[in-house]
């Protein structure tokens, strides 16, 4: 068919082309609108926690204490993760970091849900360390009783403690207590 026949046609039957035209566009504006509806949008945020090395600690210790961390997350956090389905609690060895994702139907719901998923590990991380922080500090202060003892018999020196003639510890008691020498000017 050539183009000028289809052109005399299309003039010939220019009201059914156009009825055509506008049903098909009717049906797209129609078919896209009830798509559109049946969509939620889907909000997905992120909120993290940075663990920073201990000195001494190597890659793969720290590693492992992320796995930790995460596994305690996922148990601190189950209600809230059966309840939101599409939530995940994972971690960056590269980066040192324990992330808590959570999706929303609005940006701030999936922020907010992040945030309290985060909000509750850290409550209870914290109080582990304090925990830890106090049993630490008990161990230390039994310690330092003995460490006292030992200290205080170490600075109880006899005064009879003879010293070799011309021993550096002789000279600098010697030296100590003899007046400081008076520096002369030249323009006194």
């Amino acid at each position: 068919m050539e183009l000028s026949r289809l052109i005399r046609v299309i003039r010939g039957r220019w009201v059914g082309v156009l009825v055509v035209a506008l049903v098909g566009v009717l049906v797209a504006v129609i078919f896209t609108n009830n798509r559109n509806s049946q969509r939620t949008p889907d909000f997905y945020s992120t909120a993290a926690v940075i663990f920073a090395q201990n000195s001494g600690e190597s890659g793969e210790e720290l590693a492992l204490r992320l796995q930790d961390a995460q596994t305690e997350a996922i148990d601190v956090n189950r209600e809230l993760m059966v309840d939101s389905p599409g939530t995940a609690i994972t971690f960056d060895t590269d980066l040192n970091e324990l992330y808590f994702s959570a999706p929303g139907i609005s940006e701030d719901d999936a922020l907010n849900l992040a945030r309290e998923m985060r909000d509750a590990f850290l409550a209870v991380e914290t109080a582990v360390n304090a925990e830890q922080l106090t049993e630490q500090l008990a161990a230390i202060a039994n310690e330092i009783g003995p460490l006292e003892v030992e200290l205080a018999a170490l600075e109880e020196v006899p005064d009879s403690v003879a010293l070799n003639p011309g021993s550096a510890n002789q000279r600098f008691r010697a030296a100590s207590h003899q007046p400081p020498s008076r520096a002369r000017s030249r323009f006194e």
